[in-house]
């Protein structure tokens, strides 16, 4: 066994083991995850998943440094903004596999038609590691917030909270199909995250830019407002009874309150982003007149 395979096994059974905080997260009943005894790495303990992203996301952000410390214009950036960089990388990873995991979820889960009030050790896992990333980039914020501007965004913030107590807390609870529609939506981060990139590198004024700016709207549009609110707002009410029933009542109240909170942000994003582009569009047209002239 070569030492990756070595390293691999001690920190998948470290993963496996039982719960680290029982009475804060609940580790997993093989009552109620009777596929857990048949396939124990789909039910990895959520507390230890948690620590593992929260490890992780942090190793990546001294990648990211060690990775674009080669280039000049990223050394020629002031260190906050180093940092900013490092942390869009990091988020664009998170997003990548949150993102995708999500709608995996929701277009291959055989019986989420069936109902969609139900358990998955699938979700739990994403909601567990994307609990450790937003831990880990809430505590970033606050820790930059001093520094820079765009750490210390008000909305931002409520967003990273949102997140951490939501993800949290439908650990263990029959909301499934909500992880997934909230995980899908982080699609269109990369692209927002590209922005900040192109930006930087002194691209504002190409047709990347603008490419990346028409992609951010629409996908933004799509996986934001169109999606999460046929999902959530189509789900709930033709399936409020069935909600009612299985979900207990402060979970319930915590997803309602988080979702409408996140979508009161999303179409306040939305509306900016969308003025954005038109900014874009307008100044573009216009060099492109004077270049005629």
């Amino acid at each position: 066994m070569s030492p990756v395979d070595r390293v691999s096994g001690i920190f998948m059974n470290w993963l496996r083991g039982p719960g680290l905080f029982p009475h804060l997260i609940n580790p997993y009943d093989p009552e109620i995850y009777p596929e857990c005894a048949l396939n124990p790495d789909h039910c990895l303990d959520p507390a230890r998943v948690i620590i593992a992203s929260l490890v992780a996301h942090v190793l990546m952000l001294l990648l990211a440094s060690a990775i674009l410390d080669r280039y000049k214009n990223y050394r020629a950036l002031t260190w906050h903004m180093r940092v900013y960089w490092c942390s869009s990388l990091v988020s664009t990873a998170h997003a990548l596999v949150s993102g995708i995991g999500g709608m995996v979820y929701l277009w291959t889960s055989p019986d989420l038609l069936e109902t969609y009030v139900k358990l998955s050790p699938w979700m739990n896992f994403y909601s567990a590691w994307s609990a450790g990333y937003f831990i880990y980039d809430m505590a970033l914020c606050l820790a930059m917030a001093p520094f820079s501007k765009p750490f210390r965004d008000p909305a931002m913030l409520v967003h990273h909270v949102m997140g951490v107590t939501g993800f949290l807390h439908v650990l263990n609870h029959p909301v499934a199909w909500m992880c997934a529609v909230v995980l899908a939506t982080e699609l269109s981060t990369p692209f927002v995250n590209m922005r900040v990139i192109l930006d930087g590198l002194g691209y504002r004024d190409s047709s990347l830019y603008l490419i990346n700016g028409v992609l951010i709207v629409a996908t933004f549009f799509v996986f934001r407002i169109v999606q999460a609110g046929f999902y959530y707002w189509y789900i709930v009410y033709h399936h409020i009874d069935e909600i009612v029933e299985k979900v207990s009542f402060w979970p319930r109240m915590h997803l309602h309150v988080n979702t409408v909170g996140a979508t009161i942000l999303n179409i306040i994003w939305f509306s900016k982003i969308f003025r954005g582009l038109l900014k874009v569009l307008r100044d573009s047209r216009a060099k492109t007149h004077e270049k005629s002239d």
